[in-house]
């Protein structure tokens, strides 16, 4: 008997859909039913499923988002998607993450449902077969692409700018396998156009690991080990790497090891002691925590500390380009870049190793309560300094005074929420800490010629 879920936020779509025919003469058994994607996977945890029948406009948590989130927990289960008729557009996708089949909710009826089952039922026996044979083959290795766009905006894009003569089965959004005969050939005489556009990764073959666990890899845990590869282009995976690699990936670092590595993490003084840089570049590669962990810290550093700190416009070395994030090697290097430049400023200033550390938090907790009323003696208080010096010290840091780099933030931060939200000019104001939205609109136009209202309008059309 084949058990099944089904998870809809509407109850007579579930109630309609269980009392449609009796699905026990197909050898099916409806032994839950689940409102949303919580709900979902609570049941899962307890209960044992072959199939879930999802709908893909859920609120909490999508259909899509909760079909990934099974994937990862509970492999083995199947899916077929329930949607609307001008759903349509969306069905590829489901389809494209794992679904084996679809059903639309308007269109199907006591008339139809023999045939619908019948399909799903040739699907998921056709699918289980698959398994079954894949469970049984060694890995045969592959030449993979990895595509360098790190959005679905962007993956979308560079996939399309790829060779035509080449077919692909796609594993992830971003990891492309090449399919055919005479693969490595095509892929030497079109090597330039490829690596414009994505890395190439070759993987020998291994006849110590299966197929499907070389797959359930390449889904679930080779960007994190690309992220802290030390190549970019090109990447050659040995047989014996490839069987090291699918060893540790059951490997947990110690909750203890992050925490510490977290709490150095933002205390910063990695950034301003040769000694502890060296240990904490170590330690980070060692552990290899988050790659995100890492992409948002130097996001961070960038737009907080180095886009606001003032510079000489006679200074070669300044300011820092924005980081590139697609891999540790390059973030690294850019830590470093930024470590020397706080160093000599903190030379030139004759400030102490505790002042500049002091400064860093400072403006990371103005960018963090950007919408509280925010004043020198709060953030004194913070960092742990007297207002007078704190005054003092951080004009001579960021170049500027503590008015104007507050300014700064909540103009930088209000172009974001103008970018990417659908918030009001009054919401905005309030979020970034000013009471009067017209206040806000004339402040917005002193610094940037225009008002929020326009910036808006001139960027989406940009769009």
């Amino acid at each position: 008997m084949i058990n099944a879920l089904v998870v809809d936020d509407e109850r007579m779509v579930r109630k309609g859909l269980l009392s449609l025919t009796d699905w026990q003469q197909y050898g099916i058994s409806f032994i839950g039913e689940a409102k949303d994607g919580i709900q979902a996977l609570q049941f899962l945890s307890k209960h044992h499923v072959d199939v879930m029948f999802v709908d893909i406009t859920m609120p909490i948590m999508n259909g899509f988002e909760l079909m990934k989130r099974v994937q990862e927990q509970h492999s083995e289960v199947q899916f077929v998607i329930l949607t609307c008729h001008h759903e349509f557009n969306y069905v590829q996708e489901a389809l494209q993450i794992g679904a084996i089949d679809y059903i639309v909710k308007t269109l199907l009826n006591r008339d139809n449902v023999d045939e619908t089952v019948t399909r799903i039922l040739s699907r998921l026996k056709r699918d289980k077969e698959k398994k079954i044979q894949e469970q049984t083959n060694f890995y045969q290795g592959g030449v993979y692409l990895l595509l360098k766009g790190t959005t679905k905006v962007d993956s979308y894009y560079m996939k399309e700018q790829l060779p035509s003569s080449l077919s692909y089965n796609e594993i992830t959004k971003r990891l492309l396998q090449i399919e055919g005969n005479n693969t490595k050939e095509i892929v030497e005489l079109e090597r330039a156009n490829i690596l414009q556009y994505a890395s190439l990764i070759t993987i020998d073959n291994c006849d110590q690991r299966y197929h499907v666990d070389v797959e359930h890899w390449l889904k679930t845990g080779f960007l994190n080990f690309y992220f802290y590869a030390s190549t970019d282009d090109y990447l050659v995976i040995s047989e014996t790497e490839l069987d090291q690699l699918l060893s540790q990936q059951d490997d947990v670092i110690r909750e203890q090891q992050l925490k510490q590595w977290n709490d150095e993490k933002v205390q910063y003084r990695w950034l301003l002691y040769p000694q502890e840089w060296m240990r904490w570049q170590r330690t980070t590669l060692n552990i290899q925590p988050d790659p995100q962990l890492l992409i948002q810290l130097a996001e961070d550093l960038y737009t907080q500390l180095v886009q606001t700190m003032k510079w000489q416009d006679d200074d070669p070395e300044s300011p820092l380009p924005v980081p590139d994030l697609s891999q540790w090697i390059k973030i690294e290097q850019w830590l470093l870049q930024l470590s020397l430049q706080l160093r000599g400023r903190m030379t030139d200033l004759t400030l102490s190793h505790d002042v500049v550390i002091c400064m860093i938090k400072a403006i990371q907790y103005m960018h963090n309560q950007i919408g509280s009323e925010l004043n020198q003696n709060d953030i004194a208080y913070q960092v742990g300094m007297s207002r007078s010096y704190f005054s003092q010290c951080f004009k001579r840091f960021f170049g500027v005074s503590f008015g104007e780099v507050l300014r700064h933030l909540r103009i930088e931060t209000a172009k974001q929420l103008l970018l990417n939200s659908q918030f009001s000019i009054s919401e905005i104001a309030n979020k970034i800490g000013f009471d009067d939205h017209k206040y806000f609109s004339r402040t917005f136009k002193t610094q940037l010629g225009v008002y929020p209202t326009e910036y808006r309008s001139l960027h989406y059309e940009v769009r």
